[in-house]
């Protein structure tokens, strides 16, 4: 049989992935999560039902289009692709996993524990997971996993804790891995530290011991996440800064400085709380919190979010599709990240208030970021994005962004800003010009890229031509009397034109997705995902066609999907072929199953609170 070193521990944890059928009640009676884990515990997943979980995933959007018979070519080629890769591994008890087709049906919990050993040493693991009426087959298959190790060479030594039957798995090539795992009644337990096992059982089975319940952040974090807790996701940032600076080497404390330096001192858990399905309209909630204890300090105290209401701007145009918005005070975070430069690196400091443009021959004093400019801008942060419905438009050219940051003061940052892209210009005559009271300031990206020679005729019938430097937008931003405008310079244009027009009411999803967020944030997002995902959808069936449509090998290739920070998607073709966009159905079939998603954060006296929704479509 093949199999690779630790292979065993992978697949144990990979059982809770491979979710191919339900599975019913379950018998073992687990402590809440908080009083099964000790109180030094890193992370913490829990899912309280399983079973649940799965019932109340099927009522959400996402499986509603994975369910679509119009999907079902591509998911049946996806699955296809999946188990042909899973064969051209040989990796027979990755099979028998797969095969095993069984699901958790009640608590499941994973966590991640200090390793008393060392230091520096790896964390250690611990997995509880109710299997129901799939409890014999989950022991099954488990037993048969086990086999195929001992036949490549692992040993398994058993012994008796509290009328249980302890099981190891050595392994002479890796001494320091020794998985262990039990059976109580329908609940698997395993770890990769025999005495975290056996403290875990203590604790199941009545021993008093110290445990996660008795920290004193732990319950103030996971309450303020509000009813819905399908899955909670804990980090213990204080235990985890703990391990850090004493794995510190160094004899000098930099762990603890950097720490102490930037603020994080005080910076105590972070807590996630996820509901499904749990309120009409929404498939997925969450809510986040980044708990502080005390005053905010560096870092959060420069990030600290301004509460304010949501209003667009009159240059916001009428079509867009996502839109941020930040209220951030510039110049506080600036004055706080220069505090703690001093306090790091007195050199960096030094640097952020040296000129970054010398005195010029007019007599002009130098230009420095701080006076020149951050002590001019205000506190609003926004960036907005369209889409290009030309049937002419590249895929790369499609998304037209606009961003803009308030401005206090026109008269002082322009003159400044005239004079920075003066140095990046390089004196084109048509890198200014003016348009209704306003001067449009233009970069030509392609100047400050290396040269790139002609490509050569191709030598394949039907290739499509590389595209060419004329392809790169060019850069631009005008300043208003609120705001410094950047994008494209064609959706700049636009903006300043809409200055001159009556405002354009903003679109309907958005005044669906603002309703649902309080009255005043420090931060917020919204998105059309009907409109991101036809893009995605389109693009990569176009991507695929003409891929397909060239003659040339290195073009066949597999798309990927990533992320871009000016568009927010970005493809590229890498790899051998995993799917398949042809057998993706039209995109108007399936656009009912997408809605909008809504992100807000305020900052509070405990700490930093994230909401995300996912509002199903009408």
């Amino acid at each position: 049989m093949h199999k690779s070193p630790g292979i065993f521990w992978l697949l144990f944890y990979s059982a809770l992935i491979f979710l191919y059928s339900s599975a019913g009640a379950h018998a073992a009676e687990l402590p809440p999560t908080p009083a099964l884990l000790p109180p030094d515990t890193l992370l913490s997943v829990d899912i309280a039902d399983f079973t649940k979980l799965a019932d109340q995933f099927s009522k959400t959007s996402y499986c509603k289009l994975y369910k679509d018979p119009a999907m079902a070519p591509f998911i049946d080629d996806l699955k296809d692709q999946l188990d042909r890769k899973m064969a051209e591994s040989k990796d027979e008890l990755l099979a028998m996993l797969i095969d095993a087709d069984i699901l958790p049906a009640g608590r499941v919990i994973f966590a991640m524990l200090p390793n008393t050993a060392a230091a520096d040493a790896e964390p250690n693991f611990l997995l509880a997971a109710e299997w129901g009426k799939n409890a014999q087959k989950a022991k099954d298959t488990l037993e048969k996993i086990l086999a195929g190790a001992v036949e490549d060479g692992a040993r398994k030594k058993t012994e008796e804790y509290r009328g249980l039957n302890l099981t190891t798995i050595l392994n002479d090539s890796d001494s320091a891995f020794a998985p262990v795992y039990c059976f109580i009644d329908d609940c698997l337990l395993g770890s990769t530290d025999i005495e975290i096992l056996k403290s875990t059982i203590a604790r199941i089975k009545g021993a008093d011991a110290p445990a996660l319940a008795d920290d004193s952040d732990y319950a103030p974090t996971i309450n303020a996440l509000g009813p819905h807790h399908d899955l909670d996701f804990y980090v213990n940032l204080k235990q985890i800064k703990k391990l850090l600076i004493a794995s510190d080497k160094s004899g000098v404390a930099k762990v603890r400085t950097g720490i102490t330096g930037l603020g994080l001192d005080n910076v105590i858990s972070l807590g996630l709380a996820v509901g499904v399905a749990r309120e009409p309209g929404d498939s997925v909630s969450a809510k986040m919190l980044l708990k502080i204890e005390g005053e905010k300090k560096g870092i959060c105290k420069m990030l600290e979010l301004d509460a304010k209401g949501i209003k667009l701007p009159k240059f916001a145009p009428g079509d867009f599709f996502s839109v941020n918005l930040v209220n951030l005070d510039l110049k506080k975070a600036y004055d706080v990240l220069y505090r703690i430069a001093a306090g790091l690196s007195p050199q960096f400091a030094a640097i952020m208030n040296m000129p970054i443009l010398p005195p010029s021959p007019d007599g002009s004093p130098g230009l420095t970021i701080k006076g020149d400019i951050i002590d001019n801008l205000g506190s609003e942060l926004m960036v907005f994005r369209s889409l290009d419905e030309s049937t002419s438009a590249a895929p790369q050219t499609r998304v037209k962004t606009i961003a803009a940051v308030a401005t206090e003061n026109r008269a002082a940052i322009e003159p400044a800003l005239s004079r920075l892209h003066a140095l990046f210009a390089g004196g084109r005559a048509d890198a200014v010009r003016s348009l209704l009271g306003h001067t449009i300031y233009s970069v030509d990206l392609s100047r400050f890229l290396p040269a790139i020679p002609a490509a050569e005729p191709s030598q394949h019938a039907g290739d499509n031509p590389s595209p060419s430097l004329a392809e790169i937008p060019k850069l631009a931003f005008t300043v208003t009397d609120t705001h410094v405008v950047f994008g494209g310079e064609p959706a700049v244009e636009k903006a300043v034109r809409m200055l001159t027009t009556a405002a354009a009411p903003p679109p309907a999803w958005f005044r669906k997705a603002i309703r649902r967020v309080p009255d005043t944030v420090g931060l917020a997002g919204f998105q059309d995902n009907a409109v991101a995902a036809r893009f995605v959808w389109e693009t990569l069936k176009k991507e695929n066609k003409d891929s397909q449509a060239s003659s040339s090998p290195d073009a066949k290739r597999s798309i990927n999907v990533g992320i871009d920070s000016t568009a927010g998607l970005t493809f590229t073709q890498t790899g051998a072929d995993f799917f398949n966009p042809d057998l993706l159905p039209q995109f108007d079939t399936v656009s009912k199953y997408f809605g909008i998603s809504t992100t807000y954060a305020i900052a509070r006296r405990d700490g930093f609170f994230f909401e995300f929704k996912y509002l199903d479509p009408e």
